[in-house]
């Protein structure tokens, strides 16, 4: 277990996950760096993933982190590019400091079967969210994961903050929503009014304050 909180990780290592990332999409730059790393720290909050990572193990946490980025950036890219076929050369590699090794590649599946969310009780904590604008910004981006209908109020609000008919922004949503990784923020600006820049420090807040504890809570409640 890692004892950084999940606000501690992200001020210590927003900066070198960026650098990360920016290295890595170069060779695709199918990916948008903003979305990626809101769908990172939305994967550490809700997920508990640092709890996994385990201090005197086989790596060290950089390159422990490495292969877990490694492994969200290739399972973002399959929904995005289902057939494309990404190769890294062996420098980059080895830049890792040895993370893509025969031994190392066990954290791919193993972070991936050890990462579960129970989606009926994520579905409940986000309905619960009393901010309608808040709750409906948490749907949108959590759209791929949970699959949350929306009330009527709610779509009669995005309705109007968008100019379109009822029926018109389901048919906007599932049109939009062409990843795994949620709506895109100026697809959630537009649909909810918010500026841009406000959705993801939105999301985040909902999560980090609200979600996350009553997640916790109704899973322990199981």
């Amino acid at each position: 277990m890692n004892d950084l909180t999940p606000e501690q990780f992200f001020k210590e290592y927003e900066h070198y996950i960026r650098k990360w990332f920016q290295k890595i999409n170069s060779k695709t730059n199918l990916l948008d760096e903003d979305e990626f790393l809101s769908s990172f720290m939305q994967k550490v909050l809700m997920e508990n993933t640092l709890e996994k990572y385990i201090p005197g193990g086989n790596a060290v946490f950089t390159t422990w982190l490495y292969v877990v980025l490694l492994n969200h950036y290739y399972t973002l890219l399959r929904k995005v590019k289902r057939h494309t076929q990404i190769i890294f050369d062996s420098d980059e590699l080895e830049s890792a400091k040895g993370a893509i090794t025969e031994t190392k590649l066990s954290f791919l599946e193993w972070e991936r079967e050890n990462t579960k969310i129970d989606h009926e009780i994520l579905e409940s904590v986000i309905e619960d969210i009393s901010n309608v604008k808040h709750r409906i910004v948490v749907k949108l981006k959590f759209y791929n994961v949970t699959r949350n209908s929306f009330s009527e109020d709610e779509i009669l609000l995005m309705a109007e903050k968008s100019g379109m008919k009822k029926k018109e922004v389901c048919d906007y949503i599932d049109t939009v929503d062409k990843s795994l990784i949620g709506l895109k923020e100026k697809d959630i600006a537009f649909l909810t009014g918010l500026k841009i820049d406000s959705i993801g420090g939105t999301v985040q807040r909902c999560v980090r304050k609200v979600m996350e504890s009553e997640y916790k809570l109704k899973e322990l409640k199981r």
